[in-house]
């Protein structure tokens, strides 16, 4: 597979219409995965069918989500920040408008934008905005077409699942999540092509979130891999990561987390279990990329592949939360319902330091891959992007409106067209704030803080040792993107100046720090 570094040569593949017809648009979120899991930024795992959109479009590798499912969900259907969109933290409301728990009214959605600009809509998968009793379903929220989860997510089980607006199960003895996703995105194509409108599907694709559950004979093929164990693997991504151009050479890099052990010191029982759970999970990114296939597939069948745009991106870091219990079962079987935990999520999440929930680069990087008709091909560009500027980019390059509404809140984000034409997209400021931990990217410079939380409410999610702190933290993302040389003590002033832009910013959109609590009835915060 060939990459390329942005260059004006690919400026010349840009053209100015798009001729009679509308292009469609396909935006797929993988979730819990790392930023090094696919092969193109340095997995040992082989994605042929995500390489086909790397090698058929551009790769962003500087681009952000929000840290969490909720809140990247909520920013990427609407544009906006998470808070603005109502989905601040999670789908609890705590009463607060930055923090409902499910997508505002005031708030429009990528299908209800796209459905006003005369396109059909569908959506596939994790939808994790909104629900039946708030009224905030896919098919209450534009999308034409629906097949979506909105119970614990289960590989095997048919645990709350709907279709449209009716539950829906099968007697298939040979169910599995992520194939009938792919099975409804295929159904849903042929009908909006049928219905000779251009079409926007969404799809929130469950893999690679826990339970580690997959098919057997995928989880053979993985592991005589993994028998290496963690240290090796991540070695081994950091190599691929060098030769990619991922990777600064000048960049420090952190060693494996110290909360994880090295591998020679685990037993080989322990080894044995570590090994079969990281199979798993790369079992699981093979029927997830097995279905990205089917829908390729699809698009070329249907003679449409030329006239579609396909994204995708991962709405977190790898998760290194320790979830779930085997009784005696299987890992990775239909009985089984456990985590990869935080050895491997630092192998995921390789160069980068931390994990989900938090807001250095392990938290919020994600791949963003964009092919379609006038991306340029095989091409890597290291502009800064973020998930509130994927709805803006499709109404870009569909040559669609934003509705004029009254009380509708406008995008926050901006196109990321210019950086498919020029490779920078003149983004300054970048915002971040989830559950109490906080964040802003000004240039090539960041200042984060990891916040202390002091009741039992947040406790499930963090991790024993893990170091987190109240304080600011500046990093130079250019010299050290790895965020392993602090100089918040050289540059007060600057770090003066981007305290007082993101409390700017909190203000306005509505994001409160230090959150120590909720009760039922009462946010509590320092």
């Amino acid at each position: 597979m060939k990459r390329l570094i942005f260059s004006s040569v690919f400026v010349a593949l840009w053209i100015s219409s798009f001729g009679q017809q509308r292009p469609n648009v396909i935006l797929m979120l993988a979730d819990d995965m790392g930023y090094s899991d696919i092969a193109a930024f340095g997995s040992e795992v082989p994605t042929p069918n995500i390489d086909r959109l790397v090698d058929r479009g551009t790769s962003f590798t500087q681009f952000y989500n929000g840290a969490r499912c909720c809140p990247t969900r909520a920013s990427l259907i609407t544009g906006l920040y998470a808070h603005q969109a109502g989905v601040g933290y999670m789908n609890q409301s705590w009463n607060e408008d930055g923090y409902q728990g499910h997508l505002d009214d005031h708030a429009r959605t990528a299908a209800e934008i796209m459905k006003s600009n005369d396109y059909s809509t569908f959506m596939v998968g994790k939808w994790h905005v909104g629900n039946i009793k708030n009224h905030q379903t896919p098919f209450e929220r534009g999308f034409d077409r629906s097949w979506w989860r909105h119970a614990r997510v289960d590989y095997f089980k048919r645990n709350g699942i709907m279709l449209d607006g009716e539950d829906w199960t099968t007697e298939d003895q040979h169910y599995y999540l992520t194939d009938y996703t792919g099975n409804y995105i295929l159904e849903f194509i042929d009908e909006s092509v049928k219905s000779e409108k251009p079409f926007f599907g969404y799809v929130g694709w469950d893999a690679c979130h826990w339970p580690l559950q997959a098919k057997e004979q995928y989880i053979q093929e993985f592991l005589e891999t993994y028998e290496v164990g963690w240290d090796l693997i991540r070695q081994q991504r950091i190599t691929n990561q060098l030769e990619l151009g991922l990777i600064d050479p000048n960049w420090s890099i952190p060693g494996r987390d110290p909360k994880a052990p090295a591998w020679s010191d685990l037993s080989p029982a322990d080894q044995q279990k570590w090994t079969r759970k990281m199979a798993t999970y790369a079992a699981q990114l093979k029927s997830l990329d097995e279905n990205i296939g089917r829908v390729l597939d699809k698009l070329d069948e249907l003679g449409i592949a030329d006239n579609t745009y396909v994204m995708i991106l991962f709405d977190n870091g790898a998760c290194a939360e320790a979830i779930g219990w085997q009784e005696g079962n299987l890992i990775g079987g239909p009985d089984s319902y456990t985590s990869y935990n935080l050895p491997w999520a630092n192998v995921s999440n390789t160069p980068f330091r931390t994990y989900k929930h938090f807001l250095n680069e392990g938290g919020i990087s994600t791949p963003f891959i964009i092919a379609g008709p006038r991306i340029p091909n095989g091409v890597t560009t290291s502009a800064v992007g973020h998930i509130i500027d994927v709805v803006p980019t499709i109404l870009d390059l569909t040559k669609s409106t934003f509705p004029i509404e009254k009380g509708v809140k406008k995008l926050e984000g901006q196109s990321l067209v210019p950086a498919l034409k020029q490779g920078a997209t003149g983004r300054e400021w970048t915002f971040w704030e989830h559950e109490g931990n906080r964040a802003v990217r000004f240039g090539d410079w960041k200042l984060v803080s990891r916040f202390v939380h002091d009741t039992i409410y947040f406790r499930r999610w963090h991790f024993p040792g893990a170091p987190r702190t109240q304080e600011w933290e500046l990093y130079n993302l250019k010299d050290d993107r790895t965020e392993m040389n602090e100089v918040s003590d050289e540059n007060p002033e600057l770090v003066e100046q981007m305290q007082i832009k993101w409390q700017e910013w909190a203000d306005r959109v509505g994001a409160l720090q230090n959150i120590t609590s909720y009760d039922g009835q009462e946010l509590k915060t320092k």
